[in-house]
């Protein structure tokens, strides 16, 4: 079970414990909502998470108790950043969510990467080229080839603007919470 780690300030601490980070998320919510009410804005950590799936039914919760919510997450290292070769960062997603008066809320939950991972793993199934500008090969050349996009790396949309978003999120959900990098967490995991 995750542990919500004791705190006067407005972060709010979770280790995990190794397991699902939806748990980590559940048991911090009510602790997260108070000490945004107390401090008019706070922080959620969830570290020791060996999982993290979509971002934006979390913060549709948080959005009907009528806070903004914003959450990110790194995941391992299959995305190569403008100009790059191999893969440094994550998919990382963002997602956000504004509360509305009597409707569903703003939300939206992306990733960085310019496709997803899973996705070319349907392309490469069903035997399609992947679309341009969306994977390199392992020597760096873009590719639409699925099976060689898996043994190379994924791009961010947009270029450089999506890789600085990328690495943005990079490094506020991992060193600075004290967590691991994409690269760190590839490594981990092998």
């Amino acid at each position: 079970m995750p542990v919500v780690e004791p705190s006067d300030t407005a972060i709010v601490r979770v280790d995990a414990r190794g397991g699902m980070s939806i748990l980590a998320v559940d048991a911090a919510l009510p602790v997260l909502c108070e000490k945004a009410r107390k401090f008019g804005v706070a922080a959620k950590a969830v570290t020791r998470s060996f999982q993290f799936s979509a971002l934006w039914p979390e913060f549709e919760r948080l959005a009907a108790t009528g806070l903004v919510g914003m959450a990110m997450v790194p995941s391992h290292s299959w995305v190569a950043p403008a100009g790059g070769k191999r893969g440094t960062s994550g998919t990382n997603p963002l997602a956000f969510s504004w509360p509305l008066l009597g409707q569903n809320p703003f939300t939206f939950d992306f990733a960085t990467s310019a496709f997803a991972r899973g996705e070319i793993e349907l392309y490469r199934r069903a035997a399609k080229p992947l679309p341009d500008g969306v994977a390199v090969d392992v020597d760096g050349n873009l590719t639409n080839d699925p099976q060689a996009a898996l043994e190379g790396a994924m791009l961010t949309f947009g270029g450089h603007k999506g890789s600085s978003l990328s690495i943005m999120i990079e490094l506020l959900a991992g060193p600075l919470i004290d967590e691991m990098t994409s690269k760190e967490s590839m490594e981990y995991a092998e």
